[in-house]
């Protein structure tokens, strides 16, 4: 069985701060958050961080039960 202590994440940059958040709260390796960045522009942009905003938002009531 293969043991990890770290992991990398990748996704938007947009995206990265809420998938950590979840991704560190749910195990006890070394999570690595790598932004693979976006090509949106600024109005697909302002679309996504208002959906991270809730989202962030929601993460109080987000645990890790399967």
């Amino acid at each position: 069985q293969l043991a990890l202590d770290r992991i990398a994440i990748v996704t938007s940059d947009y995206h990265l701060r809420r998938a950590t958040i979840l991704d560190e709260r749910c195990t006890s390796v070394d999570v690595v958050p790598v932004s693979a960045g976006n090509e949106l522009g600024p109005i697909g942009l302002t679309g996504k961080y208002l959906h991270e905003f809730g989202g962030l938002v929601a993460l109080a009531f987000v645990d890790c039960s399967p």
